[in-house]
Parts: structure tokens; C-alpha cells; sequence
């Protein structure tokens, strides 16, 4: 056992509440925490540290972490409790900047949104997102990432060098769709699931959803709406504008794993206007229960998608409008899309830690 690697893995953003990312670390971790392959240390924040406590699993550390992500406190936080160790792995760009006690460093950048549209920050906060991305790239002697197209993105932004050093990785789905029941709604709805942040760009699919000739019609939204520091605060006066005559526009708020599988169940179809993604998760969610999927003709959902989805410009509200009613004319579409599980997203990445 002696001769067995040991592993940190930084699991402060675990959870629902951290939207994809926190989905992410918590399927992959759930699936290495058995193996026995490695000693493995983990930064916990308080839901990881309350699911994972009780876990009687060999060579398991669990460390209670509590500073306030990208601060001072932080770093230091980082450089005091990362133990010393093979491999730290950082499921996300919030690094640490100090020497830390880890022969070697990984990081998994998800996309790189916060320099490919750096409008959506002030200047400060311009600079310090550049000390993230710096320090994830240089000091990670391999880098993981979601999707070919953020690969490229990768070696567009930092260079060839960095380009050649990151590994593709796509996420998973586990989803069982028949042993899901449909939401019970009174009425049809169309599905888009993420947050208001703008370049979700939900404010062109509401205006396009506002042209439907559908009175029956809903949208629901399901994600958080408050809390994130480029939120959208357009979208609300749209949706007070829509329901200004009855309630056609829905936000659930966070809600469960279960509730979110009977949304999609129920769903018309699923709208996806995002005007940059490093992947897309809802969309692969979508195809596990066979519903028509709109979404904007990016690069990235090409690769996800490919030719089943409907696509549309996501800067012009009539041709979403158009992709709308395309998707609506179809019940249901056999996905040919192979989805890994997050079994097999784990083992890639464990292979990736572990060599």
C-alpha cells in the first residue's frame, strides 16, 4: 500500500450551488472515492464535508476548508492545508498562487469565457481573472479540458505550448429517463436551464418566445437568478412585460437533481441561446430523454450536438423564433450521440492524474 499515489483534489466548489462546475467535481469525486487505487486528501467545502464525513472509505482525508473563494484568504488558506502529495488536482481555474507541498499540479479549465469576452468585467476584475488563468497555465503541468473547441480556445489564448499540454475530457450524463415521471404542468412548456448571466443570452429567447402564436405556451426557467456578478437585469423586466397579462414565464429557483429530470421529461423541448459555452451539459441532459433541443449555432454545440440540433443565430430573435417552431413540429428524436457516463469520465481523468 505504501507504493500507492496520493491525490488532493480541491472540492470547494461541490454541489448544486455551483451550477455545471459543482456537478462536475461532485460526480467525479463520488466516483474515486471507492477505488483504493490512490490515498486521496480532499478540500472540502460544507457539502462535501457533510456527504463525504461518513464515508468509511480506506485512505480517505477529508479538510474542512471556509475562506471565501478568490480572496487573499484563500491563498493563504490553499498554501496551509494542501497536504504534501503526488498530484493536487483543481477542478476549476481558482488556483493557488503560493508554493504548495504537491510534486505536481493539474487543473481542468472549463472554458476560457472570462478572457474571450472580457466586456462583461471591470477593469479590475479584468486583471484579477488574468492572474487565475496565468498561474492555472503555467504552474499545472497538464491541463484538462471539456470540449475540442476550448482546447483550441486554450492554444488561441496562451499558445501552442499551453494548447499541447491539455487533454480533452468530455463530461457525462447518467441520466435513467424511464424511470423518470413527467412534470405535471397545465400547460406545454419549453425548458432552458442556467442562469441569467448574459451571454446565456435568455433575453433574445424570451423576445423570440414573446413572437410565438401560442397562448398556451410556457418558458420555464430553471436556475439561480440572483448572485452572479454579471447578471442580467434586463431579462426581468422582459419577463414582467410577457406576464404582465398571466403568468408565461416560470422560474423555479434551485431545485433537485429529481425535479430538474421531470422538468425535462414533461418539456416541449429544451432552448439553449448561450452565446458562448465551453460545453453545453443541458444539452447532452436533453438527448437522455429524446427532446427536440434549439440552440445557437456556436462551435461548441456542433461538437456536442451535432446534426439533430436545430440552430439558429442567436443575435436575431426571428430566426430563434423559426428554430423554436421547427423543434415544436417534433415530439421526440432518437439521439445517435454516444454520452460518456461519469464512470468513464472518471477513469479518464484518474488515468490522466495518475500518469
Amino acid at each position: 500500500m505504501s507504493n500507492l499515489k496520493h491525490i488532493t483534489i480541491d472540492c470547494r466548489m461541490y454541489g448544486k450551488d455551483f451550477g455545471g462546475i459543482g456537478r462536475y467535481v461532485q460526480e467525479i469525486v463520488q466516483n474515486l472515492i471507492h477505488q483504493n487505487q490512490f490515498y486521496l486528501s480532499i478540500l472540502a467545502n460544507d457539502e462535501a464535508y457533510e456527504e463525504l464525513k461518513g464515508r468509511t472509505v480506506e485512505n480517505l482525508r477529508i479538510i474542512s476548508c471556509s475562506s471565501k473563494m478568490f480572496s487573499i484568504d484563500e491563498q493563504l488558506e490553499l498554501y496551509n492545508k494542501i497536504p504534501e502529495c503526488d498530484v493536487f488536482w483543481s477542478p476549476y481555474m481558482n488556483v493557488p498562487f503560493l508554493p504548495i507541498k504537491a510534486k505536481k499540479r493539474i487543473v481542468t479549465i472549463h472554458d476560457v469565457f472570462h478572457v474571450a469576452n472580457p466586456e462583461y468585467y471591470s477593469f479590475i476584475k479584468r486583471r484579477l481573472i488574468s492572474l487565475y488563468y496565468f498561474f492555472s497555465t503555467k504552474l499545472s503541468s497538464k491541463i484538462i479540458t471539456v470540449s475540442n473547441f476550448s482546447k483550441k480556445e486554450i492554444g488561441k489564448i496562451f499558445g501552442k505550448d499551453i494548447e499541447s499540454k491539455t487533454k480533452v475530457v468530455y463530461n457525462g450524463c447518467d441520466i435513467d429517463s424511464e424511470v423518470v415521471s413527467p412534470k405535471k404542468m397545465q400547460s406545454d412548456y419549453i425548458l432552458f436551464v442556467g442562469s441569467v448571466k448574459p451571454h446565456k443570452n435568455l433575453k433574445k429567447a424570451l423576445l423570440a418566445f414573446e413572437l410565438l402564436d401560442d397562448e398556451n405556451l410556457k418558458f420555464v426557467i430553471i436556475g439561480k437568478k440572483e448572485g452572479f456578478i454579471t447578471g442580467d437585469s434586463n431579462v426581468f423586466d422582459i419577463v414582467e412585460k410577457i406576464n404582465s397579462g398571466s403568468q408565461k414565464i416560470i422560474f423555479t429557483g434551485s431545485i433537485t437533481d429529481e425535479d430538474l429530470y421531470s422538468y425535462y421529461k414533461g418539456a416541449r423541448m429544451l432552448i439553449m441561446p448561450s452565446l458562448y459555452e465551453g460545453f453545453g451539459l443541458p444539452i447532452i441532459e436533453a438527448m437522455k430523454f429524446n427532446i427536440p433541443i434549439s440552440c445557437s449555432n456556436i462551435e461548441v454545440f456542433h461538437e456536442v450536438g451535432g446534426d439533430q440540433l436545430f440552430y439558429f443565430d442567436p443575435n436575431c430573435e426571428e430566426d430563434i423564433k423559426l428554430s423554436i417552431e421547427k423543434a415544436l413540429r417534433n415530439d421526440t428524436i432518437n439521439y445517435h450521440n454516444e454520452i460518456l457516463s461519469w464512470k468513464d469520465v472518471s477513469e479518464n481523468i484518474k488515468n490522466i492524474l495518475l500518469n
